[in-house]
Formats: C-alpha cells, sequence, structure tokens
C-alpha cells in the first residue's frame, strides 16, 4: 500500500492536515531559534566570535546546533502523528512500522559514487581557497557530521517526506492505489481514528 494512502479516511480533514503542518513548520522554526541560541551562548562561554552572536566565526558549536535542531524534526513528527492522527511514530519509516537497512544499504551504494564524482568534479571546476582552521575544531566538525548530519537529513525527511505527505493524500487511483488499500491499512491497525 502507498504510505500517503495510510492515513486516508473515507472523508476529508483538511484541517487536522493543515494543523500537523503549522505544527511541523512551527517546530522547525522554534527548534532552530532555540538551538541557535544555545549555541551562541555556548560559543560565548568557550571565548568564540559566532555568527550567531554577531561574530564572523563559523565554529562547530554553530555547526552542531544548527544540524541537531533540524534532527528534532524526528521525534516532533512522530508526536505530531501520533496526536493528531493515533498513529504511533515508527509508521514514519514505512509502512513496514520498521527501519529497512536494506534500502538503506542500496541507497549508499547508488549515492556514494556519485557524490564521490560529484565533489572530484566541483573541486577540479571551482577551487576553493584553502581555509585556516584549527585541527580540533576540523576534528569536532568531523565527528559533528559523521554524528548529527545524517540525523539531521532524517528530521528534515521524516518532517517533510514523512509527517507532512501523509497528510496531503492523492485522490483514490492517482497513482495506482484505491479505496480499498486506506481498509487494508485500517484492518492492519495503520490508520487514522
Amino acid at each position: 500500500m502507498p504510505y500517503h494512502l495510510v492515513l486516508a479516511g473515507e472523508k476529508r480533514r483538511i484541517g487536522r492536515g493543515i494543523l500537523a503542518i503549522v505544527l511541523l513548520h512551527a517546530g522547525l522554526l522554534g527548534f532552530g531559534a532555540a538551538f541557535a541560541q544555545l549555541g551562541g551562548q555556548i560559543d560565548l562561554l568557550l571565548g568564540r566570535d559566532s555568527v550567531v552572536t554577531g561574530g564572523t566565526e563559523f565554529t562547530p558549536v554553530t555547526m552542531a546546533t544548527t544540524f541537531a535542531s533540524t534532527a528534532l524534526l524526528i521525534p516532533w513528527s512522530m508526536l505530531i502523528q501520533r496526536r493528531l492522527y493515533g498513529v504511533k511514530g515508527g509508521w514514519l519509516h514505512s509502512v513496514a512500522g520498521a527501519f529497512r537497512p536494506a534500502v538503506l544499504g542500496r541507497a549508499i551504494l547508488f549515492l556514494a559514487p556519485v557524490w564521490a564524482i560529484y565533489l572530484t568534479v566541483l573541486a577540479a571546476l571551482e577551487p576553493s581557497p584553502a581555509g585556516n582552521w584549527a585541527v580540533a575544531d576540523l576534528l569536532v566538525m568531523f565527528a559533528a557530521t559523521i554524528v548529527v548530519v545524517p540525523l539531521q537529513s532524517a528530521g528534515e525527511e521524516y518532517g517533510y517526506r514523512g509527517a507532512r505527505r501523509a497528510r496531503t493524500p492523492s485522490p483514490p487511483g492517482a497513482d495506482g492505489g484505491d479505496a480499498r488499500a486506506t481498509a487494508r491499512g485500517r484492518d492492519a491497525g495503520v490508520g487514522p481514528r
């Protein structure tokens, strides 16, 4: 069953979908503002001149808190889906309700070479001057990139392709699905309350 039909009910409830979108955007903006201030305060305590506090330095703390704020869309999207639709947050992973490692593996096998070629071509066609970075800053940024950026990306996907997309279903039959798919989803305990 297509994901976007799982939450589709017999009658349209546009207000609930609009509320979900408003809450999602409020969370994105609210988390972003709060974490930017938090990162700025941490940089001030560390004696750094962060761009958040009006300075000129892009610090590892600024980067990590910016990405972490978007990562909070994961639990926020799950909470919105649970409260507005009565569906457990695990259904944002997939219609199967569980993480699918095979899909992740195929995505990595496809995207890693494409990304490597893209970065090579970009570096060859548009070389940028080397910056003056402290080794500690580079190591912290690398660690933040490895740990926080995947969560940030997942937060975006949960929010915008999961929580929001599920609120705006296509009409029955628009993509080969039908009203029976919705009934099957409800029979499996996935449908809206």
